[in-house]
């Protein structure tokens, strides 16, 4: 009885993490649909179906909150359906994770060709215009960069390095080089392709982490749970 104890403290430490984790994945999938300046990386960098894993996100954090009640509900209750039912909704949980994990490798691995492609304006033939694309400003100074995939080159001479000022002088802030213009004595050197890729690289490995940390726990969760319906069965039996 004192291991069946221990083991249902163990439990609800692990479900609480659980629950933690549906809520930080529900908060990352809104937080990257209502995000402005991720919303315009994706658009400016062509890869507008990234907002389906945002989508995924938030269904799955809804499903792991929800999946974390019903584990407490029948640890509490002592319900031997409800702690099967939450056995197989964490298994099929963990299998959509491997999934996924996959699918954030992948896509890492191509991501960077991929926005350099689509954000490619030789391709097109034709230089970047503030009046054609004024949408760039707003990305240059969230993102601190210029241009498209070469910087400050992307810009015909007209459009003067357009959102691409800044005024501190740093590695990435620099004096206007020979080959462009500016109305401003200083612009951001980085091309924005290398800023985005950055930016969605870096979240790609947060959530291949993230993803790895709470499999350990599903796993451990899933033990923990089976030890307890052995102990049910015990008391039931005694």
């Amino acid at each position: 009885m004192c291991c069946c104890s221990i083991s249902h403290f163990i439990f609800y430490l692990l479900n609480t993490f659980i629950w933690f984790t549906g809520l930080s994945t529900l908060g990352i999938g809104v937080w990257l649909l209502v995000d402005s300046d991720i919303q315009q990386a994706l658009t400016v960098s062509g890869l507008e179906d990234y907002e389906a894993g945002a989508i995924v996100f938030v269904v799955v954090g809804s499903i792991i909150f929800l999946v974390g009640f019903i584990g407490c509900c029948g640890v509490h209750n002592k319900k031997s359906s409800l702690k099967i039912m939450y056995i197989i909704f964490l298994g099929g949980i963990f299998a959509a994770e491997i999934g996924i994990g996959i699918w954030a490798l992948d896509n890492n691995t191509s991501l960077e060709s991929r926005i350099n492609s689509n954000m490619n304006v030789t391709n097109t033939g034709t230089l970047l215009n503030k009046t054609t694309d004024s949408n760039y400003k707003e990305l240059e100074q969230s993102f601190e960069c210029c241009g498209a995939t070469q910087g400050c080159i992307d810009w015909n001479l007209e459009s003067k390095s357009f959102g691409c000022e800044c005024n501190t002088t740093s590695d990435n802030c620099v004096l206007v080089p020979q080959n462009c213009s500016s109305n401003s004595t200083l612009i951001y050197l980085q091309p924005c392709s290398e800023s985005i890729y950055n930016v969605l690289s870096q979240n790609l490995v947060v959530v291949g982490g993230v993803g790895i940390a709470f499999s350990a726990i599903e796993i451990l969760a899933i033990v923990m749970t089976l030890f307890l319906l052995c102990c049910d069965n015990k008391v039931g039996s005694g």
